[in-house]
């Protein structure tokens, strides 16, 4: 396995990964840090976040947690681009 790491080696790179808090994006923030990439752990959740930041720094990676704020939601398309039901 250590052959297939480093033909994807994420050494000296800083890997963001959204909803990291759980499920697959905790599985893919974990996965970098193996690959070696130091990860920013980020969430709507911050203690979640900072769950999976924990774990990763356990297993001797760098990580920081972050909660996702933001003033306003966004929405899912813009209104020009938004078709009605035909």
């Amino acid at each position: 396995m250590a052959a297939t790491l480093d033909l994807f080696s994420l050494r000296g790179r800083v890997a963001l990964v959204t909803g990291a808090g759980r499920g697959i994006g905790a599985t893919i923030a974990a996965g970098w840090a193996r690959a070696g990439a130091a990860v920013a752990c980020l969430d709507l959740d911050g203690d979640t976040a900072e769950a999976t930041a924990t774990t990763v720094r356990d297993a001797d990676a760098t990580a920081i947690g972050l909660q996702q704020t933001s003033p306003t939601p966004a929405p899912f398309a813009p209104p020009s681009t938004a078709r009605s039901p035909s």
